[in-house]
């Protein structure tokens, strides 16, 4: 049976496939594609500003030294962000993306839905509290549109604690969908690496909607969604809409 018409894929730092990740370009191609689920990364700068981005540091992505704990926002917006292992300078260009400049992008797009990725990184030297206060103050607007998402439970604890309309936990082990802490999160996302899923059987959990990472073959895509999985994150989003037939919600 073919199950397509459930399949909700989600556009992982964007179109990372063909462009730098948690770039406003890649974010505006995964949209231009027809994605109608995004997700970024969240770091803070050392004046506590939020932007888009993934690494611990900033060697892969904009070839600097340190972290985006060591600038202020001023500073990392001249940064790259141009991945020039991926794309050499094709990119060169493409600086680090500030959140504000993902909530125009955002009231751009009301039918898009993104997920926000609070990295742990910035919660090494922020307290939880402060980096969820200021995201919710942020982004209150927009609050049907985001779903804060986490490896942190402190944070996403937090953001439950905010009365945030979404939030979600990145799992490290599949046994944790039966813990007896995500039971008391009740959270409305879990996310989940397809490595450490189980090798057979309904992919059910008890709370929440499962979102697997990294899928780029459609074949997975449909094998997953057969086993129980709605929302499929891909880094290959045109790829995958195409050959799956969109998104349909």
């Amino acid at each position: 049976m073919n199950n397509n018409h459930s399949i909700k894929l989600v556009a992982h730092r964007g179109y990372q496939a063909k462009y730098p990740e948690n770039s406003l370009l890649a974010l505006q191609e995964a949209i231009a594609s027809g994605a109608k689920f995004i997700e970024v990364d969240i770091q803070f700068s050392s004046d506590k500003q939020p932007v888009l981005y993934h690494d611990r540091n900033l060697k892969r992505i904009s070839q600097q030294k340190g972290s985006i704990a060591d600038y202020p926002l001023s500073e990392l917006l001249t940064l790259s962000a141009h991945e020039p292992q991926r794309f050499g300078e094709r990119y060169k260009t493409l600086k680090i993306t500030p959140l504000c400049d993902l909530i125009k992008l955002l009231e751009q797009h009301p039918d898009v839905h993104c997920f926000v990725e609070i990295k742990r990184a910035s919660l090494k030297w922020l307290p939880a509290t402060e980096i969820v206060a200021k995201l919710c103050e942020l982004l209150a607007h927009l609050e049907k549109q985001i779903s804060f998402i986490s490896f942190s439970l402190e944070a996403i604890e937090h953001v439950k604690q905010q009365g945030c309309h979404s939030y979600g936990l990145v799992i490290e082990e599949w046994q944790q969908v039966n813990s007896a802490t995500l039971a008391e999160l009740q959270p409305n996302f879990v996310f989940a690496d397809i490595e450490k899923l189980p090798r057979e059987g309904k992919l059910t959990i008890p709370h929440g909607q499962l979102v697997v990472y990294e899928v780029v073959d459609p074949a997975i895509a449909q094998t997953l969604n057969q086993r129980g999985v709605q929302f499929i994150e891909t880094f290959a989003i045109a790829d995958m809409l195409q050959a799956l037939g969109g998104n349909r919600i």
